[in-house]
């Protein structure tokens, strides 16, 4: 059964990577220039699965993707967890710099056959990747497309060198604020997110 659906991951895989796929994105999102390099992955996410937040900068990737394959013929419902969460930055202050909140504003749900895709930016991109909390898995395929080697990101602006840059300019002395608990993930917040942060249908 998967030798027979391999053409189909292959077509896929053939049509995320084609030019004209690449030019659509460059042009919906105004990303910039995209190098020839790109990348993909398959991902599983049983139940009890997460993933933390993070802003997913790396080397030269400039946009994030994920294209859904969870179950065709039975919608997600938000009781299933497993939402693609999304964190609004709060402005700095005299104490620290701008920083991402701890609760996400904005919950995508895995819906088959859609696709979320975001521009990664340093410091700023930060998502994370709810509970799955049903019996079905979220199953999704997921990669970057890359910058030209020409514009690497300024390394001092990845979330690694803000953390080690927070490590060392924090006074041991000091109690650290422990962060808000998060709220569970509900149906209202799913309806709270605007129609425009819905994942576009792939066909």
């Amino acid at each position: 059964a998967v030798a027979a659906q391999m053409p189909h991951l292959l077509a896929l895989r053939d049509a995320i990577y084609a030019e004209p796929f690449r030019a659509m994105l460059r042009a919906l999102t105004g990303c910039g220039p995209l190098g020839p390099k790109s990348d993909m992955s398959v991902n599983i996410y049983a139940p009890g699965h997460h993933l933390l937040c993070h802003d997913d900068v790396i080397g030269t990737r400039r946009l994030s993707y994920i294209v859904y394959l969870t179950e065709p013929g039975r919608e997600w419902r938000a009781d299933e967890g497993g939402a693609l969460e999304l964190y609004p930055m709060l402005p700095a202050d005299g104490a620290c710099a701008e920083q991402p909140s701890t609760t996400p504003s904005r919950f995508l749900l895995p819906h088959w056959n859609s696709m979320a895709l975001f521009e990664v930016q340093p410091g700023r991109s930060f998502h994370s990747v709810g509970e799955v909390l049903g019996e079905r898995p979220r199953m999704s395929i997921s990669g970057w497309f890359h910058r030209p080697d020409s514009e690497p990101v300024p390394a001092q602006l990845a979330s690694l060198a803000q953390l080690k840059d927070v490590l060392s300019s924090t006074d041991a002395s000091t109690a650290n604020t422990p962060f808000e608990p998060l709220p569970l993930f509900t149906a209202d917040a799913a309806d709270s997110a605007a129609p425009a942060d819905e994942p576009s249908p792939l066909a």
